[in-house]
């Protein structure tokens, strides 16, 4: 059997509402009309690199959930994915519902994206149902791949020598000098993206086109904490991380984090020596 890429999890829980992990995004509640009667919350975990779409369950419960009902309830929550996919940041200045304008086509793929999977289905009579789909951000078959390329078309892309991976990041020794980057953004108003980018006032320094390109479709440009002390336990940046303080933010959506002149300096000099920054082996602190 194919193994699917994408999944969407019935499951019968006991307490009912999932746990709210941080940094998450979370759109309205919407509720499908069936007679399974099913609030539906969509948001995006950038912590966890995922977008999840999943049901709020409710008493009483019905017993005989029908096909009809899960179809409905499978269709609500394919709305509810593309409704939040219409404010997913991009990177500073575009969001997923500008590129649905400009090729409508997007949104069929971003649907069969949604639809792929295995259904399975749980019932206790006397507990809440409770149904949940994860779609990665990156890895080879995440939603950045396919956005990606709206934007980038593939003749303008970076080259890169690298294979899709799927393992872990390559390791640097902290006694040959910093081994990633932290970005403390907490005070400068910052907002996460698929592809976020660091500058000086005058000079950008990482982007996606000065990275392997490859890394960042399958682990992002960077990851994301809510604190200095849990950005450290990030295995991405290694145990002897770079921690430099944003001065401000740019671009309309915010995406872009911006440090002094004299940072953006010892930031490039410390790369020059290991070259961590083309590796995606950065953090960026932020308060949402």
């Amino acid at each position: 059997m194919k193994k699917k890429l994408f999944f969407l999890l019935f499951i019968a829980t006991a307490n009912g509402v999932f746990a709210s992990p941080q940094l998450v995004e979370a759109g309205p509640l919407f509720v499908p009309r069936t007679s399974v009667k099913m609030p539906i919350r969509a948001s995006i975990d950038w912590q966890k690199d995922q977008v999840v779409i999943e049901t709020v369950p409710t008493f009483p419960v019905k017993s005989n959930f029908s096909k009809m009902d899960a179809g409905m309830v499978a269709k609500a929550m394919e709305l509810s994915f593309l409704e939040l996919m219409q404010s997913l940041r991009i990177d500073s200045s575009t969001v997923v519902g500008t590129l649905i304008e400009e090729d409508p086509g997007l949104k069929n793929e971003l649907i069969s994206v949604f639809r792929q999977g295995q259904i399975d289905m749980l019932s206790l009579a006397s507990r809440p149902m409770s149904c949940r789909v994860v779609i990665p951000l990156y890895t080879e078959v995440g939603l950045a791949k396919s956005l990606f390329f709206k934007m980038f078309p593939p003749d303008s892309t970076p080259k890169s020598g690298s294979k899709l991976l799927s393992g872990t990041f390559g390791k640097l020794e902290a006694d040959q000098g910093y081994t990633g980057l932290i970005i403390d953004a907490r005070k400068a108003g910052m907002f996460p993206c698929l592809f976020s980018e660091i500058s000086t006032p005058t000079t950008r320094i990482y982007s996606y086109q000065r990275v392997d390109f490859l890394y960042a479709l399958n682990f992002g440009l960077a990851g994301y904490s809510q604190s200095i002390e849990q950005a450290k336990k990030e295995a991405r940046i290694g145990k002897n991380p770079l921690i430099i303080k944003a001065t401000g933010v740019k671009g309309p959506f915010k995406g872009i984090a911006v440090v002094s002149e004299q940072d953006g300096q010892t930031l490039k000099k410390a790369n020059a020596a290991t070259g961590f920054l083309e590796k995606c082996k950065v953090v960026f602190v932020l308060s949402i």
